[in-house]
């Protein structure tokens, strides 16, 4: 017998994103996952179908750096985008794959659950992009 666990909505018209290096995962009503690939193209055909089912907030963890290209978009476009730590956002065991994850998160998201990450915006965000590009080893 499968338990299913309700929350409280706080954040209405809020979807959680799965994100990795060759496709996404996003659901908007917490049961259809859409699946887009990791282009441009496919990221503005993931805007606008946010977009046309009107949702403002969306949650996606920082994973690498596939999220920084679909958060720039995002907000572009005016959707909210909450950067959420993996480990808050993580699976019970046993579950692990992207369409149950990102269904667990939009669930976290839109209850107020996960808390939001710090984003550096313009100079500290490009300091940060040209440390990574340089490969900057802080051990080393």
């Amino acid at each position: 017998m499968s338990k299913n666990t309700v929350f409280e909505t706080v954040y209405e018209n809020a979807a959680g994103i799965d994100i990795g290096a060759e496709e996404i995962f996003v659901p908007v009503d917490g049961k259809e996952v859409t699946n887009f690939k990791t282009f441009t193209s496919d990221y503005y055909q993931c805007a606008e179908y946010l977009q046309q089912h009107k949702i403002v907030r969306a949650a996606m963890e920082a994973t690498g750096v596939y999220w920084m290209a679909l958060y720039s978009m995002l907000e572009s476009c005016g959707i909210k985008v909450s950067l959420v730590n993996p480990k808050e956002a993580k699976q019970v065991k046993g579950r692990k794959t992207d369409v149950k994850d990102c269904r667990w998160m939009q669930k976290l998201f839109s209850a107020g659950i996960l808390r939001e990450s710090f984003v550096p915006e313009g100079k500290l965000m490009e300091c940060g992009n040209w440390k990574r590009a340089a490969g900057y080893n802080k051990h080393g």
